[in-house]
């Protein structure tokens, strides 16, 4: 501020050529400043915007791997709820000709005497 001030003052003393001239530069500078600003910034929002990008991607990975991993475990579990009916099957098998053999013996009835 107190370089604007100087300056400021200093262009008081100077002829309008001059001081158009100074006004130039100056604008000159101070566009050429805000030009870098700008860039700088516009560089930090493309990093920004890569790494927002590259959470997205991991985002969109870890969610294939989740789907993945519920699908591969539905698979399991599809296969142990299988298994166990086939299981409770032979069991309800077993079970059913261990009642017809005893229905079997009770209507024959006693063995014969020997």
């Amino acid at each position: 501020e107190t370089r604007i001030t100087a300056k400021l003052d200093e262009m008081q003393t100077l002829s309008d050529q001059q001081r158009r001239h100074e006004m130039h530069t100056l604008e000159s500078r101070v566009n050429a400043n805000l030009e870098q600003q700008i860039a700088i910034v516009m560089t930090k929002l493309d990093v920004c915007s890569q790494k927002i990008e590259a959470c997205g991607q991991k985002a969109d990975v870890y969610g294939q791997k989740a789907d993945a991993c519920s699908s591969d475990q539905l698979s399991k579990l599809a296969d142990i709820a299988t298994k166990l009916s086939d299981k409770v099957a032979e069991v309800g098998k077993a079970s059913q000709a261990g009642v017809d053999a005893l229905q079997a013996k009770v209507e024959a009835g006693p063995p014969p005497p020997r």
